[in-house]
């Protein structure tokens, strides 16, 4: 008999070390590479301020297209383009940008050419931007900002 409840109380040890053990999942900690996570072609609104005057935007962009290209695993190009794919910077070029993952799995990109542009990416991948430098006509003092969704 203690032999038979022996046995058993070997079984349930090894079952309940099976029942609550975990599984491992994608949420184990940063990528290895963010930029092929987020690189596509984000879609939204984009407005363009006079900087300190928020709420009254000079002009609005429907369908404004942000595109991000991988550079490295760690860095990615962020390029402006208006609806009809016209570069919204007169160069054409975008802005270089290092990726930072947080634990909850969204993206934040930084420059440190451009130290005010900031853009953040949600693991949804909805995509904000804020660019309070930009130069129209070779005048300075606005500020570009989008939102918009991978797609």
């Amino acid at each position: 008999m203690k032999q038979k409840n022996f046995f058993m109380a070997l079984v349930l040890g090894v079952v309940s070390m099976f029942a609550f053990s975990a599984c491992s999942n994608e949420d184990d900690g940063p990528m290895v590479d963010p930029a092929s996570a987020i690189q596509g072609t984000y879609v939204g609104h984009g407005q363009l301020e006079i900087v300190g005057l928020t709420g009254m935007p000079l002009e609005e962009y429907a369908g404004m297209k942000m595109v991000v290209t991988k550079s490295s695993n760690e860095f990615v190009v962020v390029t402006p383009y208006e609806a009809d794919g016209t570069p919204f910077f007169a160069s054409g070029s975008g802005h270089v940008f290092q990726i930072t993952q947080s634990a909850s799995g969204d993206f934040m990109l930084t420059s440190s050419d451009k130290p005010n542009c900031r853009v953040s990416i949600t693991k949804s991948r909805a995509m904000t931007y804020s660019f309070p430098y930009v130069s129209v006509g070779g005048e300075s003092g606005y500020a570009l900002t989008f939102t918009g969704s991978r797609q």
